[in-house]
């Protein structure tokens, strides 16, 4: 039951993963592994049965009731998991690598949208592209909105950045506000997009899954009339999730509060040789909520079996490898190029082949036992 709660409050566009019970695990690289057999919700499972055990032999003590060895049973499938843990840890890993840069930025929030700073916006990020470059990178990524401006919109600043990438002889990869017009009507989308080393663009990602309350407004029709509510941003929902196949790998990317939720992530990263998060976390200020974006993250790239780069405006980013191990990170609020190699996928994970199953079986259990207990 409480993992058939967890997944009920992840569903819907009011849905929060936030909270779920298997993030707490994430430093732990001999327990998360896990996942990639049985999805973040088959680890809340296991915390739970395995603290219910801890009850039951401290119940046991107290009572004084005879032991039987079918309190045994708890303690073997733990060190199961922590024999599948050592094996992922030592035996699964990619053999083929790419080089990768992240750029955090740093831009304080209450001047990156300033016009007045829009050009020295442009010539930071301009002057951390060229010292990546010279990393020997072959895959340049900047944040959410790194670009303060519709990109596509503005063919001296795409023709910029085109540029950029040829000279380098780079991947791209920029989060930047854009829009469309259909019906004489414009709608306006958070995109990341991706230029080649020829200097073309290569195509663009717009959010799927929007942050209520901050880049839309729910049942907006009856609340937009109340001032509360003046500030939220009107962004427009993407209708699908894409991969970029390029000569260095094919990839994903979903942006900010996206990669917390499952469904998404294994749908995107059923193809896709490795995973990209583009956030912006600045609104998290220094609390503990970066480090929290970060453990959602990695978790969903455990299930999956990805390397991902998560590169965050102000922090933290991090290059993390498919066993949950944080390979580079940044601090929070400092301006950074974060290098590195980041492997290739050998293969999907049973997780990313049959998805959250634990969760259906939890479902029958729950019937099956509620019936048994009316009868």
């Amino acid at each position: 039951m409480w993992v058939i709660f967890e997944y009920l409050k992840s569903l819907g566009p009011l849905g929060f993963n936030w909270g779920t019970l298997c993030y707490s695990q994430y430093k732990f690289s001999l327990i998360l592994p896990i996942v990639n057999l049985i999805g973040g919700f088959g680890l809340s499972w296991l915390i739970v049965f395995i603290n219910a055990w801890i009850l039951e032999l401290i119940l046991l003590f107290y009572e004084k009731k005879k032991f039987n060895f079918k309190y045994l049973s708890p303690f073997l499938i733990l060190c199961l998991i922590l024999f599948y843990g050592f094996y992922n840890l030592n035996f699964r890993k990619s053999s083929k690598f790419i080089k990768v840069s992240l750029i955090q930025l740093n831009i304080d929030q209450d001047i990156k949208w300033s016009k007045s700073y829009f050009n020295k916006t442009i010539e930071i990020i301009e002057e951390l592209i060229n010292k990546a470059a010279k990393n020997h990178s072959q895959l340049v990524i900047l944040p959410e909105t790194a670009f303060p401006d519709y990109m596509l919109y503005d063919l001296e600043l795409t023709k910029r950045v085109g540029n950029l990438a040829k000279k380098n002889k780079i991947y791209l990869v920029s989060g930047a506000p854009d829009y469309e017009l259909k019906n004489k009507q414009a709608y306006i989308y958070n995109t990341v997009m991706v230029f080649g080393p020829q200097g073309e663009y290569k195509g663009k990602y717009q959010k799927n899954h929007l942050v209520p309350f901050g880049e839309y407004l729910p049942l907006g029709k009856y609340l937009k009339k109340y001032s509360l509510f003046k500030r939220v941003a009107n962004f427009s929902k993407g209708d699908k999730l894409n991969i970029f196949f390029t000569k260095i790998g094919s990839f994903g990317s979903l942006i900010c509060f996206e990669s917390t939720f499952p469904h998404l992530a294994r749908t995107l990263l059923k193809q896709a040789d490795f995973w990209i998060v583009a956030t912006n976390d600045a609104w998290f200020s220094f609390s503990s909520a970066s480090e929290h974006h970060l453990a959602l993250s990695i978790t969903r790239a455990v299930e999956n079996g990805v390397y991902l780069a998560f590169n965050a405006n102000t922090g933290i980013s991090a290059l993390v490898d498919p066993q949950g191990r944080i390979i580079k990170s940044t601090s929070l609020f400092e301006r950074k190029i974060l290098s590195g190699d980041l492997g290739l996928k050998s293969k999907n994970t049973l997780y990313n082949l049959l998805g959250d199953y634990i969760v259906y079986l939890s479902f029958i259990l729950v019937l099956v036992l509620f019936f048994k207990k009316e009868k």
